[in-house]
């Protein structure tokens, strides 16, 4: 359920009011088809594949009235609820099949959807079935509470539903924004206020039954205004039954209506609505001022007056021109030597331009040649340093190889003393190592032969020793 919406008022105060297609003359809205007896519809309904319902529910605890499109009001009474006070209009509407899938494809389409109703049509319309042969029937509530009519002057206009709301009773209801009602266009085709509009309006019908009437023409405030003719019956005579059984044939006469406000007539006592007067042509011709041609509305009818007043005025005229001629020679003339002096005068400045300009010219000249002999001594100049720069550059390439072959020569006496040195680096350490080795060879033989000293002595010692014991045992 839809709790809140944003309803625009009908009325904003107790005299201003809402008024939607003010300049639109052929606005009628479409005219209901009335007859005897309907169509026979039970079938095509059993396969209608779009329906809408608009069901209004008051449980105010007062009477609603409502008003719809066509200019019906009626007073919709309240009946007890155990929910809360308010007027409900529900809206049931019923889809499938093609209609379904084309509703589906229009919401789609639409970027930015604001309004409610759509906005939850189409989030119960994504998640449906395509191809079920059951109707999706979706059902929307909307909700006007007694303070929404209050703070509207009584009255709202509901264009979900398309429906006027209000606490006032069903006659007094305010008129809804689009009937004929509202707009006047049944019968005066401009609005007014519901009787207050001080305003004069006019409105002029021409009615002529014949296929190719011409247009009429009328003199307004020396405005001339067209009135182009329409058909209010398709044939130009009619045949119908009196009340006595006897045949009556009816030509259908031609006419103009005039329309006015009511309010702005002066003998009558009647404050609001719309007074209608008719005139067939010939009185319209006489009373009102209609005329076949523009020409003839333009002139009220007298057209040779018309004409013999412009052959005076411009026999006036031409007689003012050949007055003026005398003096317009005169300024003319006097206008001619002015003008030859300015000439005069512009060929002397011309002259004193041409002038300056060739010494210009000529000063022009002279600074050129200058400056073509300076460039010249300067392109010398230019060409003399270029060779001393050439030259300075050969005399420092030939620096460059002397240098070259110096340093070249340098690093191979470099490369000799340093091969020489390592030479005799390595022979000297060779020689040094042979040294080193025989020393140490010479060292071993020397220890070897301290080592046996001891033994020898001992067994020197020990010889001596029994020597001297065999001796002693001898002895």
């Amino acid at each position: 359920m839809i709790k809140k919406e944003v309803i625009p008022a009908l009325h904003q105060t107790g005299k201003s009011k809402i008024r939607l297609h003010l300049n639109n003359d052929y606005t009628f809205y479409g005219e209901p088809y009335t007859s005897q007896q309907g169509y026979d519809l039970i079938s095509q309904v059993n396969d209608c594949e779009y329906s809408e319902q608009h069901i209004f529910v008051n449980t105010m605890y007062r009477s609603v009235s409502i008003m719809r499109r066509n200019g019906l009001s009626l007073s919709i009474p309240y009946v007890s609820s155990i929910g809360r006070e308010c007027f409900i209009i529900r809206k049931i509407i019923k889809l499938r099949s093609s209609a379904l899938k084309s509703t589906l494809l229009s919401l789609r389409s639409q970027g930015n959807i604001d309004d409610s109703e759509l906005l939850e049509m189409k989030k119960i319309i994504s998640n449906a079935s395509m191809n079920s042969a059951i109707p999706l029937c979706i059902m929307v509530d909307y909700e006007i509470t007694l303070q929404d009519l209050k703070v509207n002057n009584n009255t709202i206009y509901h264009y979900q539903s398309d429906t006027v709301v209000s606490l006032d009773d069903c006659i007094d209801i305010s008129a809804h924004p689009y009937s004929s009602k509202f707009d006047n266009i049944g019968d005066f085709g401009c609005t007014y206020e519901y009787g207050e509009q001080p305003d004069l309006n006019l409105k002029f019908r021409y009615i002529n039954h014949t296929a190719l009437a011409q247009p009429l023409y009328i003199n307004i405030a020396n405005t001339v205004y067209v009135l182009k003719p329409s058909r209010s019956s398709p044939v130009k005579a009619i045949t119908y039954i009196d009340k006595t059984g006897k045949s009556i044939h009816k030509l259908l006469e031609d006419y103009i209506e005039v329309y006015s406000s009511a309010s702005s007539h002066v003998n009558t006592k009647v404050t609001a609505g719309v007074c209608i007067a008719r005139y067939n042509i010939e009185s319209a011709r006489n009373e009102l001022g209609v005329y076949n041609t523009y020409e003839e509305a333009f002139n009220c009818g007298d057209i040779d007056a018309s004409r013999k007043e412009k052959i005076l005025s411009m026999s006036h005229q031409i007689e003012l021109l050949k007055q003026s001629s005398t003096i317009s020679k005169f300024d003319l003339d006097k206008k001619e030597l002015e003008y030859k002096k300015e000439l005069l005068d512009k060929d002397h400045a011309l002259e004193s331009l041409k002038r300056q300009a060739a010494k210009e010219k000529q000063d022009h000249e002279t600074l050129v040649l200058n400056i073509k002999m300076q460039q010249t001594l300067a392109d010398e100049k230019i060409a003399k340093l270029e060779f001393d720069r050439k030259k300075q550059e050969l005399k420092l390439k030939e620096q460059d190889l002397i240098i070259q072959r110096e340093n070249t020569q340098f690093n191979d006496t470099i490369k000799k003393i340093r091969d020489e040195n390592e030479y005799r680096i390595k022979k000297e350490l060779m020689d040094a190592k042979d040294r080193y080795e025989a020393n140490a060879f010479i060292r071993k033989e020397n220890m070897d032969i301290i080592k046996m000293i001891p033994a020898l002595i001992i067994s020197f010692g020990a010889i001596y020793l029994a020597y001297d014991k065999l001796k002693n045992n001898q002895t």
